[in-house]
């Protein structure tokens, strides 16, 4: 609904293979996927996404739950750009995604 608010289009999956299918028809220009997703985890979709010709150019912020330092490097290996712990911080969202954005020119 936030994404929404400022003019954004939105799409909603519930599943890691749904994720990729719907990434693959619209191109997101940012992804924000939970980790913990049945099927296909969100570590895998993130891994799908990534290879794919155009997967490179998203930001793509894991949410989870799960805050370890084993966490936050499962995400980053699998193509997270940020990870972002559960509930989290809207500024804090909106940060990540202005700062990836920056590093990409």
């Amino acid at each position: 609904m936030l994404f929404e608010m400022y003019g954004a289009e939105v799409r909603i999956s519930f599943d890691g293979a749904e994720t990729v299918r719907i990434a693959e028809e619209f191109r997101p220009d940012i992804v924000l996927m939970d980790l913990s997703m049945p099927g296909m985890s969100g570590y895998e979709a993130a891994r799908a996404l990534r290879r794919m010709p155009w997967g490179g150019s998203m930001v793509l912020v894991a949410l989870s739950g799960w805050g370890r330092a084993t966490d936050l490097e499962a995400a980053r290996s699998a193509g997270f750009d940020d990870h972002l712990l559960k509930p989290f911080d809207v500024e804090k969202l909106l940060e990540v995604i202005a700062r990836v954005r920056s590093t990409r020119g």
